[in-house]
């Protein structure tokens, strides 16, 4: 575990200074600003729900960690610092599992943030709800929570799994972020066009037979299922991302 700590602290100053300091802070802000005031205040309503939330914290980690997983190893390897890394004494395992760490700690902590500044622009600008002869202040349903504490680190690990196969097998950092555009692509895209058209093929019969057994599920277990789904698939990419990295073969290679 201290290996694998001794690698995510590494990868995560990396983050946090590429850019410079000053230009790293000015980017993370804007993020925080672009998704947790001017969208939020944009659309209010959808926001007070507690629907648009969910879906941010899912969508917006894939877009954050997928540059930064691109970066893993097809960065050093640009950068001619490969060998380097490979040449410690580190585990193999404490490596690559270092990697997705730093990556996925840095998506979760932005996404919060930009879940807590949503929260604070909707309250503070007067889109928190209620009369205004006796507003009180709005908060998230625990819903939107449980996806932005937990499922938002599941979309994040779930892109890292992914992109760090195409990192390990791409010689620029360019190819290797040309390439994660496809999981992008079949995630986001996929997810949203590809399961209303699933569900439009489905015989009309099947479909009340579904919408029944989804009227008995509140959205708090509809949530904590789709996180415990991700985590699953999360924790199959690890296992063989584990597997399969070897630094004799990168070396090789």
């Amino acid at each position: 575990m201290t290996d694998i700590l001794t690698v995510a602290r590494k990868e995560l100053r990396e983050i946090a200074g590429g850019g410079g300091g000053r230009k790293s802070l000015i980017r993370e802000a804007f993020l925080v600003f672009l998704f947790g005031v001017f969208f939020p205040l944009s659309q209010a309503d959808a926001w007070r729900t507690g629907v648009v939330p969910i879906v941010f914290v899912f969508m917006i980690p894939l877009f954050l960690a997928g540059p930064y997983v691109a970066d893993t190893f097809a960065g050093e390897r640009e950068r001619k610092t490969l060998e380097t890394l490979l040449a410690t004494r580190l585990p193999d395992s404490s490596i690559y599992i270092g990697k997705i760490l730093a990556v996925c700690t840095y998506a979760w902590v932005v996404t919060q943030l930009i879940l807590l500044a949503s929260l604070l622009a909707l309250n503070l600008s007067g889109d928190g709800g209620g009369p205004d002869a006796a507003r009180r202040w709005f908060a998230y349903p625990t819903p939107v929570w449980v996806a932005g504490l937990g499922g938002s680190y599941a979309s994040a690990l779930l892109i890292a799994g992914i992109g760090t196969f195409i990192s390990l097998r791409s010689e620029t950092v360019r190819a290797a972020h040309q390439a994660m555009m496809i999981p992008l692509f079949f995630i986001i895209f996929g997810g949203s066009f590809g399961l209303g058209a699933l569900w439009r093929a489905l015989p009309p019969e099947t479909r009340v037979s579904l919408m029944r057994w989804a009227s008995g599920i509140s959205p708090l277990e509809a949530i904590v299922g789709v996180v415990a789904l991700l985590l699953l698939v999360d924790a199959f990419l690890l296992r063989l991302g584990v597997r399969r990295f070897r630094r004799g073969k990168l070396i090789s290679s």
